[in-house]
């Protein structure tokens, strides 16, 4: 361990892990260096023993096919870190950038979550491709004093707040208003899910986007979006009114929890209305809804679509050390730029075990 990342002993690697045994396994070798601790939450079909038998330092429990918020909320008491990283398997979060981020934290006690910059990447038969990702926003933070005003300017967000370096209190304080006395889910969308962890680390704390490497995160066609229902559906069809409801319930209850401890002034609106206007959804434009359309598929237009994203990520982050963008041969090491060696490594080592 080199000295950027000693303070790792004090966050918690979380992989909610389901159904890829392979990337689970490379995410697993990736941190292998590293005495870091890591809580696999696995809903997979079956189980994977290599995850204990093979890596230290892993705590591995096994909840098939079980929902998303149920497997979490089982091992939120094996959590002994002040902080908590998620990470999926089909991503890899750097320690560097975990170990920053936990600094930062520490230096910042109003801050609730930071994370860095991402790319994405490709891997073919030979060569791995990776391109900036959210590259608008690249250097933003969210400092509004209040709750409501951090909710307010949620629109200014670098990505998602999921996979963000956040503080283990606020954490748990997310999912325990996801199920009702008797324990059962309120509601069952993972957008919502992701919504719901994006509300509640503005809720509770400010966030900041720092310039290190954070993440490089594979990238799949489809991944959830064939699987999981719509914002837009949950928004608007009947047949959803009482999930959206209870999740807009959910948060509400978040924003009061918050301003009872911050003695915040009474305000005009009520949590559910003032939660309820605030999560409408933009109108998107039609060049927006084309281009999400394409990016679900596999196809010509799609790749187009990506290989003018990647030339446009080059332009606007040229010259940013945070960002090392790169088209490199996984075989030829001296071409890799150096952050991106043990991650391609990874995929090696996983190719010859998997194939």
């Amino acid at each position: 361990m080199n000295q950027n990342t000693t303070n790792l002993k004090n966050v918690t690697i979380i992989i909610p892990a389901h159904n890829r045994p392979e990337r689970l396994y490379r995410l697993l070798h990736y941190y292998k260096p590293y005495n870091i601790p890591i809580i696999v939450s696995d809903s997979s079909h079956l189980y994977c023993p290599f995850a204990i038998d093979q890596f230290e330092n892993v705590v591995y429990r096994h909840f098939p096919d079980t929902h998303f918020f149920v497997k979490i909320k089982e091992i939120i008491p094996l959590i002994q870190t002040p902080y908590i990283v998620y990470v999926a398997e089909d991503d890899f979060t750097t320690p560097e950038g975990i170990s920053q981020c936990v600094q930062f934290l520490e230096s910042h006690p109003d801050y609730t979550s930071a994370q860095g910059h991402y790319l994405t990447f490709e891997p073919n038969r030979k060569r791995v491709k990776f391109t900036p990702r959210y590259i608008r926003n690249l250097n933003s933070q969210i400092t509004g004093e209040t709750a409501r005003e951090r909710l307010v300017s949620k629109g200014s967000l670098y990505g998602s707040l999921l996979y963000a370096v956040v503080r283990t209190e606020a954490f748990k304080k997310t999912y325990e208003v996801c199920f009702d006395p008797a324990n059962k889910i309120l509601f069952n969308n993972l957008f919502l899910a992701e919504a719901l962890f994006n509300y509640s680390m503005l809720i509770q704390g400010k966030y900041a986007t720092i310039p290190v490497f954070f993440s490089a995160r594979e990238y799949i066609y489809h991944s959830a979006t064939a699987t999981t229902v719509s914002l837009k559906t949950i928004h608007n069809a009947p047949a959803y009114a009482t999930e959206y409801n209870n999740f807009i319930q959910a948060v509400s209850l978040l924003l009061n929890q918050q301003e009872k401890s911050e003695n915040t002034e009474i305000q005009n609106t009520k949590d559910f209305d003032f939660i309820f206007e605030l999560d409408k959804l933009p109108s998107l434009s039609i060049k927006q809804k084309i281009t999400n359309y394409f990016l679900l598929k596999n196809n010509p237009i799609s790749r187009f679509i990506n290989y003018r994203y990647h030339k446009k990520g080059e332009k606007t982050c040229k010259g940013i050390d945070s960002i090392p963008i790169a088209t490199v041969s996984i075989k030829n090491k001296e071409q890799i730029p150096a952050p991106l060696r043990p991650i391609c490594d990874a995929i090696r080592l996983t190719k010859k075990q998997f194939s």
